[in-house]
């Protein structure tokens, strides 16, 4: 009798024992896929500030007309974090191609700078386009269209300094124009696309001198 009472115990407790192991095993994996989030893959478009002109702005261009670049930062927040932490930066001449993989439980905060050459361009080393695409480890940046996920590296948005132009100067007031624009708390699961609103950074001044009615100027 009493052994039969002992298997019978020893039974149960295997049982529960299961149930327990079970359990845990199960709340680690649901914990696990709570934490690693579902990726996403979410495209950027970029709304530029447009504004009309009788006049060139820049006369004489001595390079492509209109040529574009773009620099983005990207930065995420993830749960129960207050601030924002460096996760993707990216140089692209190609709008069309701006596009990045993000957690969907995870924030973000986008910033974009786009320079349009002029009479000035960005200068071009063999390493890549100069300030104010030279990244916080002091590195040209190539145009490679993708992003690269760095959480110690980035762009020093918006520039403060000089620019780096044709011939490798280093001008305060190049003749070329840069737009720059940010968006905060973006979350992944809500679209599929950013819409990132930027606005004229840099402005030129046309000036037209007319003669008097009268006399000679």
């Amino acid at each position: 009798m009493r052994k039969t009472i002992y298997t019978l115990l020893t039974i149960a407790m295997a049982v529960c024992l299961a149930s327990c192991e079970k359990a845990i095993l199960e709340e680690g994996i649901g914990k696990g896929k709570q934490g690693k989030g579902k990726m996403k893959t979410i495209s950027l478009r970029i709304n530029e500030e447009i504004t009309t002109s009788e006049t060139p702005l820049f006369a004489n261009r001595t390079r492509g007309a209109g040529k574009k670049l773009y620099g983005i930062n990207v930065f995420q927040k993830k749960a129960n974090n207050s601030s924002y932490t460096k996760y993707a930066y990216g140089l692209f001449d190609d709008p069309s191609k701006i596009s990045i993989v993000l957690n969907e439980n995870c924030l973000y905060r986008f910033e974009c700078l786009i320079v349009e050459e002029g009479e000035d361009g960005i200068y071009l080393s063999e390493d890549g386009y100069m300030d104010p695409f030279i990244t916080t480890s002091k590195k040209p940046t190539k145009v490679n269209n993708s992003f690269t996920k760095s959480s110690s590296v980035n762009f020093p948005f918006p520039p403060k300094g000089q620019t780096t132009v044709t011939g490798n100067k280093q001008v305060w007031c190049p003749k070329l124009i840069k737009q720059y624009g940010t968006l905060l708390d973006f979350d992944p699961k809500t679209v599929n696309t950013v819409s990132l609103k930027v606005k004229r950074a840099v402005f030129g001044l046309h000036l037209t001198i007319a003669p008097p009615e009268e006399g000679t100027l």
